[in-house]
Order: structure tokens, then sequence, then C-alpha cells
């Protein structure tokens, strides 16, 4: 059971939900869940990836930084930083990117845990409407 998930308090409940997630990190050309947004605004990524895997990319570290930033991570860089291949993606989510259990064609619906209980899928809000449960896969 969910921590959380039998309490009369809502934000026991969304804690509980959210309590799981991590922060991993990936090189963009390596990542399914990044990948597809080389090119585009990090901002964009960030967005689209959310929305598409249940994943929140947080910070990027460029390969092409001067060298005394060598080690430095980019904590929501904004629409500036555009995604490149080389990019370290940094982002939070229940497991990392090469143990999740997805589909690329039902990509947004599979972020599976395999050590936790297996839940129905919350309906997704149409677009322009924010969510109620930001955490649920």
């Amino acid at each position: 059971m969910k921590e959380g998930a039998t309490s009369r308090e809502e934000w026991h409940r969304l804690y509980g939900r959210c309590s799981g997630n991590e922060i991993y990190h990936i090189r963009l050309s390596d990542s399914r869940f990044f990948g597809e947004y080389e090119g585009k605004s990090f901002t964009y990524a960030s967005f689209h990836a959310h929305r598409k895997y249940g994943v929140a990319l947080i910070g990027v570290r460029p390969a092409q930084l001067p060298e005394f930033y060598e080690d430095t991570i980019l904590l929501n860089p904004g629409p500036r930083h555009i995604m490149r291949k080389s990019d370290i993606c940094f982002y939070f989510s229940i497991t990392k990117e090469e143990n999740s259990d997805f589909d690329d064609n039902t990509a947004g619906s599979q972020n599976v845990d395999p050590t936790r209980a297996q839940t129905p899928a919350a309906p997704r809000p149409q677009p322009g409407t924010p969510s109620r449960q930001p955490c649920d896969r």
C-alpha cells in the first residue's frame, strides 16, 4: 500500500503518491524519454516529457561549458537552453529510465516501477486544464 493512501488528509495522499520519486540522469542521445526533444528548448522538453512519460526534467549538464563550469548542472535553464544530444538530463521519476517498462507506442501510460503494486492509470486532463493529481503516472 502506498504511504498515506488511507489518510483523510489530501496532502498525505499526495505526498504518498510522490514520495518515491528520485533524481536520475541520462545522456539525451541515449534517452527514450528525452531523445525526441533534441533541438527543442528545455522548457518544451520538460513540459512534454512530463505529459508523455510522467517524468520531471529538472536540469541539464551541457557538454559545452567553459572549463571551470564543467561539473555544473543547470537547474531549469529555461527556454533559451536548446537541448543537444550531448546534454546530460537530470529528472525526477519513480524509477530510472533504463528500468522503466513502457511501450513506445503507448508512452505516457507505462512508467512502471516493478517494486510497487500496479494501480489503474488516472484519466489524463484535457490540454489547458490543471491536473489535480500532479504525481500520478
